[in-house]
């Protein structure tokens, strides 16, 4: 026998539509009045959703996604800061190793600083040179400038050498030196010494 308790609200698992029931028929089956197929009432009443808990709901699904573009905005941006970093790192290990190389090198201790040497035949002759550049890299001029290059074969033994004279070489400045090169089988070509008159 049936009493008069608070009937309950729940949804038809078929046609989703609001059914009330009284709250003695909790747990059974009974024939949806609006789809006709039978539906399991729940064991307890299942109010509906208040306004605030759906306004709850959507204030929570707003965070999480702007949590997770926050979230790719800071990896963004980490990856981009690491990368940076690791550049100027980079940079400054370069600039350590060669002034490494420069306390080491004796040209360098004395103020000059030497390019690559090309050998380069002359158009329509025979005629080698060995074309570099060295700079002045001090702050006075310098009088009576010979390069001496050190000319070698393929086996990289030494085979000869070359020079070029510079009478004066201003402060900072740089000279185009152009060494006459006797002898065909040099293949290259290294500086040697840098001599100036006193």
């Amino acid at each position: 026998m049936m009493t008069n308790a608070t009937p309950f609200k729940y949804q038809c698992q078929h046609c989703q539509e609001h059914l009330e029931c009284p709250a003695e028929a909790a747990g059974l089956a009974v024939e949806c009045p609006h789809c006709g197929q039978s539906t399991e009432l729940p064991c307890r009443a299942q109010p509906p959703r208040s306004r605030a808990a759906a306004k709850m709901a959507v204030a929570a699904s707003l965070l999480l996604v702007a949590l997770i573009v926050a979230g790719t905005f800071w990896s963004k941006h980490h990856a981009a800061q690491t990368a940076r970093l690791l550049q100027e790192t980079q940079a400054a290990e370069q600039i350590a190793i060669e002034a490494e190389a420069r306390t080491k090198d004796p040209l360098a201790q004395a103020g000059w600083k030497v390019s690559a040497i090309r050998l380069e035949t002359t158009p329509g002759s025979a005629i080698i040179h060995a074309n570099g550049t060295l700079t002045n890299e001090t702050d006075r001029q310098r009088f009576g400038v010979r390069v001496k290059l050190g000319l070698f074969d393929t086996t990289e033994q030494r085979i000869g050498g070359a020079n070029d004279y510079q009478p004066t070489l201003e402060p900072r400045g740089q000279w185009s030196f152009s060494a006459l090169v006797v002898g065909a089988r040099a293949v290259t070509a290294k500086v040697a010494a840098v001599e100036e008159s006193p």
